[in-house]
């Protein structure tokens, strides 16, 4: 399919509807016209990427640079740019083009309708309607070479390849090239859109999503998934299986409110500390000494962790795949560090002696692949075995978890409270028979977390969304932000609701970072930035002075939880405070309003 059809028949159209279903119809009538060899191709293009979340290079090029190709497209003469920009131009260097396209862009606030209103008004004055005939592989391969230039004069050089690519464009496929190279397509579709619509393909309706969940869990590479689906359906989906170098979605924690409870729900556990740390998927291949770690959020951040592959060497395995928490600690006095200075290992530069400033041990707790086979179905208390069984205690940075095994909700508080004591956050406990379930499914994992000073009132913390902020009065004009908003999930109706406007509770520092996060997700640049088909649900009297695309996680902490006729989530916080940032979060992994209900009542 030439890519100006892709545009026309599906990308536009998707734009066009915000209904859930239109769009899955849609992708299900595309499925079942494309190839299963190339539908990966148009599935990460329509996302706006160039593959799956944990192997999507980036093309390192902003707005700046698409705006100085624009103005490369041709010489603009002074009558085009007047056409263009409504003002007359004597010296249309490339320069002052960029300037107009600047202006021009700020109007339009958006940089793929730039692309087509400036290529339509380049055929009408060339009168030249001849266009290249790129299929949408040619154009998905074109834009693959652009993410490998690199190096000295790398930039000038995308920006000559990039105007290139736009001149061999029918305009409305400019609108669409531009937004994948800046990461922002627009078009209000996610992985899970794409799930609802392979199984929409397979059996008219959303039968099939279950079983393809279960294939997403362990292989969330939606490009494969539908290839796998477009040349067998369901059953050809079902033999795609735990992979090294394909991150598997991490099981996560229900909640319940006593141990009595849990043991009541869930029988013999296992118990854990809960580590404030940050999570870990390491993947390693023995054969060809390759380490690969993932974050929960399935972004590769191998380059974080040069002290891995000296440990890992040692292990008796041809390849394993772990699930960890690596967690800071202080080389005088081999006591762990806090979350805040864990984090500052989330570095591109200068590893190696964060490495040795703020070393770190990585508690495995968990083993979901060895040796060829997936783990994943296999008992806890047997995996705990594996676990042992694998790694040496003669290892100082790959170390096993301390766990206990217990049928007594006395001794499993007992635990708690000693984690608690010891300066962890508390316990994390697992069904003893459980399999490795991805997400939160069936109390399979639950956590009891207290942690005096953080929490107030509240039985726990809540992860939120920040939705935007508010422009600070007084002493905070210096900031730029005197409040900031934050949402929470409603998972059952695809939507970010508001739970609290806070504007207490953060440092000078703090009120500093939250703006520059905020802003920088505007750029959309960021690997962090998905795409994400949740509506958010604002009320009039909340809107923000600055609305931020969904991306940002933090913790929060109050002293109870009320009725609210004012937020859109039904109830609010009663003294809402920052506890840090969850850089480890994704947008999907807040809390929810069901997760919220059990915190109040608890």
């Amino acid at each position: 399919m030439q890519f100006h059809q892709f545009a026309e028949k599906y990308l536009q159209p998707l734009e066009d509807t915000s209904k859930k279903l239109a769009q899955t119809e849609l992708l299900a009538q595309m499925f079942s016209e494309i190839a299963a060899e190339e539908i990966d191709k148009y599935l990460y293009l329509l996302l706006g990427q160039m593959g799956p979340n944990f192997r999507n290079p980036q093309f390192q090029f902003g707005v700046q640079f698409m705006l100085y190709s624009l103005a490369e497209l041709q010489p603009l003469k002074a009558e085009l740019a007047e056409n263009l920009f409504g003002e007359a131009v004597n010296n249309v260097a490339v320069e002052d083009q960029k300037k107009l396209l600047s202006k021009r862009y700020k109007r339009l606030g958006d940089i793929g309708l730039l692309a087509e209103e400036v290529l339509k008004e380049l055929v009408t004055t060339s009168h030249n309607s001849t266009f290249a005939d790129l299929t949408v592989p040619d154009v998905f391969d074109r834009l693959w070479q652009i993410t490998e230039i690199s190096g000295e004069g790398s930039q000038e050089e995308k920006i000559h390849v990039v105007a290139k690519l736009l001149r061999q464009l029918q305009p409305l496929s400019a609108r669409y090239v531009a937004r994948i190279l800046l990461g922002d397509m627009r078009l209000g579709v996610s992985d899970k859109t794409i799930l609802d619509a392979l199984s929409w393909y397979m059996a008219g309706d959303k039968s099939q999503r279950h079983a393809l969940d279960e294939v997403y869990q362990r292989h969330p590479d939606i490009g494969v998934i539908a290839q796998h689906v477009r040349s067998g359906g369901i059953e050809a989906a079902r033999k795609l299986d735990v992979a090294l170098g394909t991150p598997i979605l991490p099981a996560l924690c229900d909640r319940l409110k006593t141990t009595e409870e849990m043991i009541e729900k869930m029988g013999k556990v296992i118990a854990e500390p809960k580590y404030d740390g940050t999570r870990v998927q390491i993947h390693w291949d023995a054969r060809t000494e390759t380490v690969k770690t993932f974050t929960r959020n399935l972004d590769e951040n191998s380059e974080m962790f040069p002290e891995l592959k000296q440990d890992l060497l040692e292990l008796p395995v041809e390849s394993v795949i772990f699930d960890a928490e690596a967690v800071g600690y202080d080389p005088e006095t081999d006591q762990l560090v806090n979350f805040q200075t864990t984090i500052k290992r989330k570095r591109k530069h200068g590893v190696a002696e964060m490495a040795e400033t703020i070393p770190l041990r990585f508690f495995v707790f968990d083993v979901l692949f060895k040796d060829g086979q997936s783990q994943m179905h296999i008992p806890l208390d047997q995996r705990k075995e594996i676990i042992e069984h694998i790694i040496s205690a003669k290892t100082n940075t790959v170390v096993v978890a301390p766990y206990i095994t217990t049928s007594d909700p006395i001794e499993l508080k007992v635990f708690h409270e000693e984690q608690l004591t010891a300066g962890l956050e508390g316990a994390v406990i697992k069904k003893s028979h459980g399999e490795y379930l991805s997400g939160r499914q069936s109390f399979n994992w639950v956590k009891l977390k207290e942690k005096e000073g953080s929490k107030a009132k509240l039985t726990d913390t809540i992860d939120a969304i920040v939705l935007g902020y508010y422009y600070g009065r007084g002493k905070r004009t210096q900031f730029g932000i005197g409040a900031f908003l934050v949402g929470i999930l409603d998972s059952k109706n695809d939507s970010v609701l508001t739970l609290a406007k806070i504007g207490t509770g953060l440092t000078d520092d703090q009120w500093r970072e939250m703006k520059v996060r905020c802003d920088s997700l505007h750029e959309k640049q960021s690997k962090s930035i998905k795409n994400y088909d949740f509506q958010t649900v604002i009320p009039d009297q909340l809107q923000p002075d600055v609305l931020v695309p969904l991306g940002l996680v933090v913790e929060v902490a109050a002293d109870e939880i009320t009725q609210s006729p004012l937020h859109t989530a039904k109830l609010a916080l009663r003294f809402p405070r920052l506890v840090k940032f969850r850089d480890d979060k994704s947008v999907e992994q807040a809390t929810t309003l069901d997760e919220l209900k059990q915190i109040r009542v608890a």
